[in-house]
């Protein structure tokens, strides 16, 4: 039987780049998005109809052809941050707090593979002291050539994680699957 499990790591920085807080837990939640996305991955000429970070209702579907109009499996995820503390939904599409408006753009990116997991790593600054509560990934749908972001994992941290001014933090998602 073959298991599919998510850990988020967070590690909060300081001003110097000194490590000044860790965390390693278990995600609570894959989104409905996260299984309709994977589902339309491997089925053949399927329509998937997901709701994009600003609430609208989208549909593609992973036909060939140069349209346009296919879930764009290349790959473009963020890292995303927030100061929102609601419970975690199955159909959640968005973080109920974002900490700031460069956080859906964290970057650099870095994907690593092996046979047994995939890691997500996405890094920011603050100019300011930020309290961060949850953390997220969200993935680009192409929609009729028009690319939007869909959030497709969630979770609200069990305490605060505060990063001081100058500080930074580094959020990596780590999916592993056993068989």
């Amino acid at each position: 039987m073959m298991t599919l499990d998510v850990y988020v790591g967070i590690e909060v920085k300081d001003r110097n780049g000194k490590t000044v807080e860790k965390r390693r837990f278990k995600t609570k939640s894959f989104t409905r998005q996260f299984l309709m996305l994977m589902h339309g991955f491997t089925t053949a000429n399927m329509t998937v109809t997901g709701k994009d970070i600003t609430g609208a209702i989208k549909t593609t579907s992973n036909t060939s052809g140069t349209n346009g109009n296919r879930v764009d499996a290349g790959g473009s995820v963020k890292i995303v941050a927030g100061t929102g503390n609601t419970v975690e939904a199955p159909d959640d599409y968005e973080l109920a707090g974002l900490a700031d408006s460069e956080i859906a753009s964290i970057s650099p990116q870095v994907r690593t593979s092996t046979k047994t997991s995939v890691n997500i790593t996405g890094s920011v600054s603050f100019p300011v002291a930020v309290d961060i509560k949850e953390v997220g990934v969200t993935t680009q749908w192409n929609v009729a050539s028009n690319p939007l972001w869909f959030l497709i994992l969630r979770d609200v941290l069990g305490s605060t994680v505060n990063v001081a001014a100058g500080g930074a933090i580094i959020v990596t998602y780590t999916l592993e699957t056993t068989i």
